[in-house]
């Protein structure tokens, strides 16, 4: 290779010459220095590049990269996309780093039923109605709770505590929420603050609460809303410990039960798979028809419960629950002191 700098012309015999022997001849603008500066970054990225590098997904947990960077002993891991696509690039000191985000705990208390990775994050405040299950934090948090019907309640007394009022769209979703979780306030759980919130709501919202929910049990009362079966059992899917055996107990409210027995085999075989994916001691579906205020619970997993449950057994795998509408209140308590037996 032959470099011309500065922009001066080349004899044409210069080229001829440079032709024969196979040299090229490349002319530049730039003086000599600046050519040669140039030069020495024209390396091509491969023959300087590691080719494999330690790469991670954007989606993956915290500890994996920890994990990634600990153990492999690379400087670097790779933040990549789903396509491929290099989002960032962590070190070791990246692990010093805080993190951007926090956890408000909303409607649980346990970390066990809370987003993926929710323990490797700061947890600043808890607004729930459940039973008390939550590990220790590092700092003292807000933490509200009430033995309501819903957190939704508890969520329109912290607007009303600091003299705001929500708009009708936000007042409309905590009323629906109410109707919800209390059966349009038939469920033993229902207390008269719910009652009083929702009246507030009401007027906010510029809805009728009966009518609302009807119309709400109207529209999803049924199986055959959800995609599969596997989808009816996790919506409403919360898992619970008891002397060191966990359980997993999912609750759908229905108009009548004809829907359910046409999919009770699709709905067992999901049971199924969801207790051996979470190693539980046994998943079970509370099936509620708000028409007659009772429920049929679909087990599996423990065989021996049907000597314990003190309720009709239908068949196998499935009881009557004349009466029992709420999960929170009665059913898991009951399951509770079952496991405490065992």
């Amino acid at each position: 290779m032959l470099v011309i700098t500065g922009g001066h012309p080349v004899d044409p015999d210069v080229l001829d010459y440079a032709r024969r022997q196979g040299v090229g001849v490349l002319i530049t603008p730039h003086d000599t220095a600046t050519a040669a500066w140039l030069t020495r970054l024209s390396t091509p990225v491969s023959l300087v590049a590691e080719g494999k590098v330690v790469t991670i997904g954007t989606g993956e947990p915290l500890y994996k990269l920890r994990q990634k960077l600990l153990v492999s002993g690379e400087a670097a891991v790779f933040a990549v996309e789903e396509g491929g696509t290099l989002a960032g690039v962590a070190t070791k000191s990246s692990l010093l780093a805080p993190l951007p985000f926090a956890l408000i705990l909303v409607d649980h208390n346990e970390t066990g039923q809370a987003v993926p990775g929710a323990d490797a994050v700061e947890i600043i405040e808890v607004i729930d109605h459940h039973k008390l299950g939550n590990s220790h934090s590092d700092t003292p948090i807000p933490f509200f709770t009430a033995p309501v019907g819903s957190t939704c309640t508890l969520v329109a007394m912290r607007y009303r505590d600091s003299g705001l009022e929500p708009d009708r769209h936000m007042a409309s979703l905590l009323l629906a929420g109410i109707l919800s979780d209390t059966v349009i306030f038939k469920s033993p759980t229902t207390t008269a603050l719910d009652r009083e919130v929702a009246r507030w709501l009401e007027s906010v919202a510029k809805l009728d609460a009966s009518a609302f929910g009807n119309e709400i049990f109207a529209a999803s009362s049924s199986l055959r809303a959800y995609p599969s079966a596997r989808d009816a059992v996790t919506a409403d899917f919360k898992i619970f410990s008891q002397e060191g055996k966990t359980i997993g107990i999912g609750q759908v409210e229905v108009v009548g039960f004809q829907d359910f027995y046409e999919m009770k085999a699709d709905l067992l075989t999901a049971l199924t798979e969801l207790r051996l994916k979470d190693d539980l001691f046994f998943a079970g579906l509370m099936v509620t028809d708000i028409t007659t205020e009772s429920s049929l619970f679909l087990v599996e997993g423990y065989t021996r419960i049907a000597h314990f449950m003190n309720y009709p057994q239908l068949e196998p795998h499935l009881f009557e629950l004349k009466g029992v509408m709420s999960r929170k209140k009665q059913m898991v308590p009951h399951l509770l002191r079952i496991l405490a037996k065992q």
